[in-house]
């Protein structure tokens, strides 16, 4: 009968664990499907740079789940972040089809110092910020060379990480922990955990990679705490995480090709849980278990899971996650061939690669010189999206993980993060978004204030123009949170832009533009590179070797690629244009006005100057006033605008028909464009908000020389150049050639690629160059 009865309650279970299991995937694979989810691989030249050098990169944008090539953003916004958080460069880069690329000039001010690159759409603003892709460039100035920095506070830094979160009383875990110094070092150092009797319980001591981990049962009426020591320094003591009284743990480990998750429960309610196990949201197991003596174990075939990071997240009947553990399954990567003419090379010869990456449906290769300064760096496409865009946060040397797995499982253990909450997945209500994705371009964003009492304001019409000889003009209508939003998606390199609401009708109201780049920082230190006197040689060398070459070749590393825009204005073609130099020219622009344009009116309404257009099909006037541009900045004093100089103006365009522009219509349009597309020596209104502005990079050419004949390689210029080639896009069957500089030494070629169906590949190749 007991046995019957047992039987009975467990068929009576299996099926609410069905569903709530059957629940939470399709709730995952809905989430995933309508919250589309973007990462980004940035390719740098190099690693380490000098005051002055240019820094050039390529950005790949894809989606999160399957790393395919993304058309969805149009624009990567990359940043380059001082140790306290502060960017010390920024750019704005145009994507097509998922594909970018772009340079920067590190600061002649800069400091010498260890900083963090960034990479992110405006879509993944509206995400945790450590889902950026990330990694650490060195900047020197040799103007100002730092000492080693001075610290406070601890010298050693230890966390701890229960697997699956918590610790919970009585219930054996395994502790993950990494230990740094004050500057985020790995630093060879030991640790013990002591009760409140100073009695050591376990001692543990970290890996090459600054974690390991150790088994840890808490007991009833004790309190715990660690100490930690190292040669040199002081010891630390650290907290340990708080023990729980009642609540689960798991466990991971693997046996040949299976993977055994363990779930213990103390004092928990509930008789069963049920595991998901999902690869960037895409759900590859789920199983459910009845907990037996507060024990349920899972085995699951390794085979299912997908490559890179797995999340295995353990739930409740009420579909409550409990404990959560990462796992890392290598990915498969596609070979590239790439085999040089030589294997060594005199100045000034050219040098003839051999591609092959059929799988390719994008690469990048970057040639430059390997000294004690500049060293082959752990970052490539593969760990940045297989690794470190799932676990959030910058990982030294992430590509040497790929190959120790004990290290691995280590970092892992001190990981825990995803692209999402569960609350968002499972609760009734749905994430909202703060930033709109950038479907055709830029968008500059702001809100819209009341002067009177500082409140964002609702439809307000605003207008936003860039100056220049080509009207771009562009408008908003403020929503309930007084947010405007243009979309400027032809707007390239520094300009001026002006935001103004209509300052006749609308004169309390000011505009405050957003910056576009995120303000969102991941706490947390990252190792910092020490200059000592071993590396003074060498950086002297290479300072004179870049100071010269700027002189010398200045100018060809100023040359860019102009984009292709479309230089009509908004509102297409007008129905007359007049050029100014070719009718008499008269004092006023009332005179012009009135004694030749056509289509326009100039009448006197209580006492102040207003103006009509004809409609040309009805040949009547319109009863509301046209737009009136002064290179693309609306005018809205009729006063001022017939006081203008026309002497200024070259030409004037005349659109004599109804014009819908966003939420905004206008009788007609009469634009002026003067000479310099400067609004020569108009008066702004005093609410409109003016501000220096950088549109989307106008890209700079990589400059290479010719040595192909032996007039070229003659030349007396010097060539101290030590990146020698620089190729965003590289056609994956193709060779490649470029010519060696007068730096002998130790070359390398590094590839990076990406397939049509998210697989990665990357290569690294090494030349000599001899006197």
């Amino acid at each position: 009968m007991i046995k019957k009865l047992i039987y009975l309650l467990a068929i009576a279970v299996l099926p609410l664990q069905l569903s709530a299991q059957s629940v939470l995937q399709s709730s995952l694979d809905e989430y995933r499907r309508k919250v589309f989810q973007e990462k980004i691989y940035v390719h740098t030249d190099k690693e380490f740079y000098l005051a002055g050098e240019i820094m050039w990169f390529k950005v790949y944008n894809v989606d999160a789940s399957w790393h395919r090539l993304a058309d969805i953003s149009k624009v990567a916004y990359v940043d380059v972040l001082d140790p306290q958080g502060r960017p010390v460069m920024q750019a704005k880069v145009e994507l097509k089809d998922g594909i970018g690329s772009g340079s920067v000039y590190v600061p002649v001010v800069v400091n010498t110092g260890t900083y963090k690159l960034r990479g992110y759409t405006a879509w993944m603003k509206n995400f945790d910020a450590s889902g950026y892709y990330e990694k650490t460039v060195t900047f020197v100035n040799s103007q100002k060379i730092l000492d080693e920095p001075a610290t406070t506070g601890a010298r050693l830094q230890a966390h701890f990480y229960p697997e699956g979160g918590y610790l919970v009383k009585d219930l054996q875990s395994k502790v993950g922990f990494t230990i740094r110094d004050a500057r985020g070092n790995v630093i060879a150092a030991t640790g013990a955990v002591l009760d409140q009797f100073n009695d050591t319980v376990v001692t543990f001591k970290p890996g090459k990679y600054g974690a390991g981990n150790f088994l840890f049962t808490p007991r009833e009426n004790r309190v715990y705490h660690a100490v930690i020591q190292a040669p040199g320094v002081a010891a630390e003591r650290a907290a340990l995480p708080e023990v729980r009284a009642a609540g689960y743990v798991m466990s991971l480990r693997t046996e040949g090709n299976n993977i055994h998750v363990s779930v213990n429960a103390a004092n928990a309610p509930g008789d069963g849980v049920y595991l998901l196990a999902h690869t960037r949201q895409v759900v590859k197991v789920g199983e459910s278990k009845s907990l037996q003596a507060g024990k349920a174990e899972f085995i699951i075939d390794r085979n299912k899971l997908g490559d890179g990071v797995t999340h295995f997240t353990v739930f409740n009947m009420d579909r409550q996650p409990l404990c959560e553990r990462l796992y890392f399954k290598r990915p498969a990567t596609f070979d590239i061939s790439a085999t040089a003419d030589k294997p060594q090379y005199g100045i000034r010869q050219p040098v003839n690669l051999t591609l092959n990456a059929r799988d390719a449906a994008s690469m990048s290769m970057a040639v430059y010189r390997l000294d004690s300064l500049q060293q082959l760096s752990g970052d490539d496409i593969t760990t940045a999206l297989y690794l470190t865009a799932d676990i959030g946060g910058y990982v030294p040397n992430a590509s040497a993980y790929l190959n120790d797995e004990a290290a691995m499982d280590d970092l892992l253990l001190t990981r825990g993060w995803r692209r999402f909450r569960w609350s968002d997945v499972t609760g009734p209500a749905k994430p909202a978004f703060q930033y709109a994705p950038e479907f055709n371009g830029h968008l500059i964003t702001g809100k819209v204030i009341d002067s009177r009492n500082g409140r964002p304001t609702a439809n307000i019409a605003t207008f936003l123009s860039i100056p220049g000889p080509t009207v771009e003009f562009y408008t908003s209508l403020s929503d309930k949170q007084g947010s405007v939003r243009f979309d400027v998606r032809d707007f390239y390199g520094p300009n001026e832009v002006i935001a103004q609401t209509d300052g006749q009708k609308d004169s309390m109201y000011r505009i405050e533009l957003n910056s576009p780049f995120s303000d969102s920082i991941v706490p947390g230190t990252w190792p910092q590179t020490v200059l000592t006197d071993q590396y003074a040689q060498t950086l002297t060398r290479r300072s004179i070797n870049m100071q010269v070459q700027n002189i010398f070749t200045g100018e060809l590393m100023k040359r860019v690629n102009l984009p292709l825009i479309d230089t009509s204005a908004f509102y297409g073609k007008p129905d007359a244009r007049y050029m100014l130099d070719d009718y008499t020219r008269f004092v006023t622009m009332e005179e012009v006005l009135r004694e030749y344009v056509l289509g326009i009116n100039v009448r006197r309404r209580n006492g102040k100057f207003v103006l009509y257009a004809l409609d040309m099909p009805t040949r009547n006037f319109f009863s509301g006033n046209p737009l009136v541009l002064l290179d693309g900045v609306p005018m809205f004093d009729m006063d001022k605008v017939l006081a203008y100089d026309p002497l200024k103006v070259r030409k004037m365009e005349v659109l004599t028909k109804r014009y819908f522009l966003g939420n905004l219509y206008f009788d007609g349009v009469v634009s002026m464009t003067t000479y310099k597309g400067d609004i020569n020596g108009y008066e702004l209104d005093a609410n409109a908000t003016v501000l220096d502005y950088e549109g989307l990079q106008v890209q700079r050419q990589f400059y290479g020389p010719d040595y192909s004949t032996d007039e070229l390689r003659a030349s007396h210029l010097p060539d101290y150049r030590n990146q020698l080639a620089w190729r965003p896009e590289v056609e994956k069957e193709s060779t490649q050639t470029f010519y060696t500089s007068d730096l002998p030494g130790r070359y390398v070629v590094v590839l990076q690629a990406l397939g049509e169906n998210g697989a990665t590949g990357s290569k690294t190749l090494y030349f000599d160059v001899k006197e």
